[in-house]
């Protein structure tokens, strides 16, 4: 057993929230914002994560309280995951904009930053494909139980394989693909200022008229995408947003998410509010090159937050020193 230290990316969800959850297929951006763990030999188990306020012997973290999720992570290391050996885990956002509420799947990324963390300290080599598919498992089954069995998966399968996913969560289990895209998209995102429940916001989507209107969309972005049509997949995803804004109502998350989406309309970009609608991000997306600096001017004078993203195509993995080593 050695010390390491993992990186797993964040995620913005390009097109298919709430619609994932029935069958519906999402494209999802891996991102370079996401939780870094170094894991290491201990005579105990323990987590520290400062983001969060957390430096605590595992069994001491309730059900509930901060660091929960993460304590559930590591115990799933243990149990699921084989590792006998006590450890500590010191987790924390590899960017700023990862070190606190930001939209950008933190909490998934770090359950795999965890466990691919304590798989690779204990010689696991956690880029093999076998080992993917077992750190996704395992990440799903602790960040869904968390969600009380109502996530998707998908801001998992982001962290895990990295680039652009095309995701499905289907009877049989979750389907994970790179998604193939006619050329190279480009992505911005704003942090809003206001956050959005995730769980309350699934609720608010899951009528029958709703996810059939989101599925029409959705559905028309992929064909749009298996025959190469670019403006095609930008206007559905315009249509996507729209949806999700008519849908979401008049609250003030909402309407700020709204404003954002539309000042990047006007610049001519394609643009929707990503993930959990009523707050946390507004996205825009076009094909390259795009030029996202007067829009993220434009942001900023409204008050919002442009996030430092870019596309991580690698996934959860070890940084560079120890990957060298």
């Amino acid at each position: 057993m050695k010390a390491v230290e993992v990186h797993a990316p964040g995620k913005l969800f390009v097109i298919g929230e709430y619609a994932v959850l029935h069958g519906g297929r999402a494209l999802v951006a891996a991102v370079n914002a996401g939780i870094c763990c170094r894991a290491e030999p201990a005579s105990a188990w323990r987590l520290c994560a400062p983001d969060l306020g957390v430096d605590a012997a595992v069994d001491e973290i309730t059900a509930g309280a901060p660091g929960s999720l993460l304590a559930s992570a590591i115990v799933a290391a243990r149990d699921e995951l084989g590792v006998a050996r006590p450890m500590s885990f010191h987790v924390s956002g590899s960017q700023p904009v990862s070190r606190g509420k930001h939209g950008l799947g933190g909490s998934a990324a770090s359950v795999v930053a965890i466990l691919g963390a304590a798989a690779a300290a204990n010689g696991v080599e956690i880029e093999a494909p076998q080992e993917r598919v077992r750190l996704f498992s395992v990440g799903f089954a602790v960040h869904r139980s968390h969600q009380r069995g109502r996530g998707s998966g998908a801001d998992v399968a982001a962290s895990v394989y990295g680039g652009w996913v095309d995701y499905a969560l289907a009877e049989g289990g979750s389907r994970i693909a790179p998604a193939r895209l006619p050329r190279a998209l480009q992505i911005a995102a704003a942090w809003s200022g206001t956050a959005s429940d995730t769980l309350r916001a699934i609720e608010q989507f899951e009528t029958k008229a709703a996810l059939g209107r989101l599925r029409a969309v959705l559905d028309r972005f992929w064909r749009a995408v298996e025959v190469g049509d670019e403006p095609a997949m930008l206007r559905e995803i315009d249509a996507y947003g729209t949806a999700l804004e008519e849908l979401a109502g008049a609250g003030a998350g909402a309407r700020r998410i709204a404003a954002l989406v539309g000042a990047a309309r006007d610049l001519g970009f394609a643009a929707k509010g990503s993930g959990a609608v009523g707050g946390d991000c507004a996205i825009a997306v076009a094909f390259a090159p795009a030029d996202f600096a007067p829009l993220e001017a434009g942001w900023r004078a409204a008050r919002a937050e442009p996030l430092p993203v870019a596309i991580d195509g690698r996934g959860v993995g070890l940084r560079e020193d120890d990957a060298r080593a």
